[in-house]
């Protein structure tokens, strides 16, 4: 499968200008500056803010043409997000918030649940199922979201700045079941950070991106021997 994006958007006084293409599997890294159009950029692919001009498509879909005024919404998109803020949805237990993807895509309840349960199995919170985000540490809602990201095995996963609002040990606990994650995944996954670590532990490429343009875009051998020089 091959992401391919080449879109432009203006929000306010923020405009945002890029076009690049992957194929799986890739795990590709967005770093920059606040304000630089990082998250934008995500939201853009999920399909979650209004895109004035371009096209993405993924394998044979087209997901977005203004030119021809195709849109494809964002619960038809084979994405999992993990946002910034998590954006857990606070009336729902972690079970019901993993089971959501798959309820939204018709599947019965009980069978919906029964895959969620699977993923918080995975993610080692299974026994944390019927809490609510605001009964959940940081750590704990960052696996539920994880979870539900996952949870519908999607093609394509968007990871937003994941650990920003951990610290410690619940930080490097993130990061060591992210990376286990990652090494398994097959698709494309697209990692937001402004965090060197996170780049040198996770991307086979990274694109960096300044008041909505890219800089540069490294490929995966000087990504890996960075890796190498600096190990």
């Amino acid at each position: 499968m091959d992401l391919n994006v080449d879109i432009s958007l203006v929000r306010d006084s923020f405009q945002l200008s890029v076009k690049f293409s992957c194929v799986s599997p890739t795990i590709l890294a967005i770093s920059g500056k606040n304000g630089s159009g990082k998250s934008t950029l995500l939201e853009s692919i999920a399909g979650l803010v209004s895109v004035q001009a371009g096209e993405i498509s993924f394998g044979d879909e087209i997901w977005l043409k203004c030119s021809k005024k195709i849109f494809v919404p964002a619960y038809r998109r084979n994405i999992g997000v993990v946002f910034q803020g998590l954006l857990l949805f606070g009336h729902l237990s972690a079970l019901d918030n993993v089971a959501y993807g798959w309820r939204m895509r018709g599947c019965a309840r009980n069978d919906a649940r029964s895959r969620a349960q699977e993923w918080l199995e995975k993610m080692g919170i299974a026994h944390l199922q019927g809490r609510k985000p605001e009964q959940l540490s940081g750590g704990q809602a960052q696996r539920v979201a994880l979870a539900r990201a996952l949870a519908t095995e999607p093609q394509l996963l968007l990871l937003d700045e994941p650990f920003s609002a951990l610290d410690g040990e619940a930080k490097f606990e993130m990061r060591a079941l992210v990376q286990d994650v990652l090494e398994k995944y097959q698709g494309i996954a697209i990692l937001v950070s402004h965090d060197p670590l996170d780049i040198r532990t996770f991307a086979h490429r990274e694109l960096v991106l300044n008041d909505g343009k890219f800089l540069c875009s490294p490929n995966r051998e000087k990504v890996e021997s960075r890796r190498l020089e600096e190990g």
